[in-house]
């Protein structure tokens, strides 16, 4: 994660490393390991009072992240420019649904302190508007399953191919002994 301080032209930016720590110039290491965004405001707000009273910290994500994968028409690692976005939205930068696409079944995976949360998302049920996986968070991964017909095409077509490559072999072979 990294985290982006200042305005739109005066950006500085910290990098929070695997162990969760913020190296901040002249005030040290600071552990934003499994805090919110605003705990880590507070943390920060607390170290530079010492310093600055009153100071005004605001905490940017600049590297938000989500993986859509399944039956969109462009599946991958997406980078949003901001901090919020929905699964509408994120399906929309995927290429949308494939026709083969569940609507009825998507998987949102969701890591919370540390364990993996799976839910099931009906897009076409107007209660998910109001729920709390309308909006996507840091590292979401959606998988839109495959419908019946996808599953059936790729488990007929290629023992179709088979099936036909082994007819066509035997008819040649009984032509050949035949005559």
């Amino acid at each position: 994660m990294i985290i982006g301080a200042g305005g739109q032209t005066d950006r500085n930016v910290y990098l929070v490393d695997a162990r969760g720590n913020v190296l901040m110039p002249g005030l040290g290491s600071i552990n934003v390991l499994g805090k919110t965004k605003e705990q880590t405001i507070e943390a920060i707000n607390k170290i530079l009072a010492n310093y600055v009273p009153n100071a005004l910290v605001h905490i940017r994500f600049i590297n938000f992240r989500i993986t859509i994968q399944g039956e969109v028409a462009r599946p991958g690692v997406f980078t949003i420019n901001s901090e919020r976005i929905s699964l509408p939205e994120a399906l929309t930068l995927a290429g949308d649904l494939t026709i083969y696409g569940k609507r009825k079944n998507i998987l949102l995976l969701r890591e919370n302190n540390g364990t993996i949360k799976t839910t099931r998302i009906d897009l076409t049920n107007a209660e998910f508007l109001n729920s709390e996986f309308y909006y996507l968070q840091q590292n979401d991964v959606l998988y839109i399953e495959p419908n019946k017909t996808r599953l059936n095409t790729a488990v007929v077509g290629p023992n179709i191919t088979v099936a036909l490559s082994a007819l066509s072999l035997v008819i040649t072979i009984l032509a050949l002994t035949i005559r």
